[in-house]
């Protein structure tokens, strides 16, 4: 059921292709200069430990000079039981859909199945975009970003209505009750 959005796909009229060099077909130096080593990974990790006691003490939740928390928001237990929250929702979504289709004698709906799963994770996939969005603008315009940072939280999309997700679903896919 795609609620009258009209899927499409469209081509370019001439055809690009970019050639890699697969990673299996890397030699030791090309290896050593595309991946990070395990020294290398630990001096990181290391590196990270005084922002992540920052932000578990509540002292900072944004960049400073000093700190980037960039990737490391998921290091703070609140946000990591949410994430591990989101992640059980999806999950049952999943296997939720299945059981209805299997009882109902549908032979597995890829698509159905998917499109539960993504409607479980619109939260996260907003807030990636939401990111996103921010980089682009810091690529072109730093003013900018710092000045929609300082303004204060921008809303996360939501589902508003019903039916965009089925009634079964609602509760534990959105966390509603």
């Amino acid at each position: 059921a795609n609620h009258g959005i009209q899927k499409k796909i469209s081509f370019r009229k001439k055809t690009v292709v970019n050639y890699t060099l697969s990673r299996s077909d890397y030699s030791d130096k090309e290896r050593a200069m595309s991946w990070y080593s395990r020294t290398e990974l630990a001096a990181i990790k290391q590196g990270n430990q005084p922002t992540i006691k920052l932000m578990r003490a509540g002292k900072i939740d944004q960049d400073t000079e000093e700190h980037c928390i960039r990737g490391l928001e998921n290091r703070v237990e609140d946000r990591w039981k949410e994430r591990k929250g989101i992640r059980l929702r999806a999950e049952r979504a999943v296997f939720d859909v299945q059981a209805i289709q299997a009882y109902n004698g549908v032979c597995r709906n890829p698509e159905e199945i998917a499109s539960y799963y993504s409607l479980a994770n619109i939260t996260c996939s907003s807030q990636a975009h939401e990111i996103g969005l921010m980089d682009e603008r810091n690529a072109f315009d730093p003013e900018l970003t710092e000045r929609i940072r300082s303004s204060g939280p921008t809303q996360v999309l939501k589902p508003q209505t019903q039916w965009e997700i089925p009634m079964l679903f609602r509760e534990y896919i959105c966390g509603l009750s």
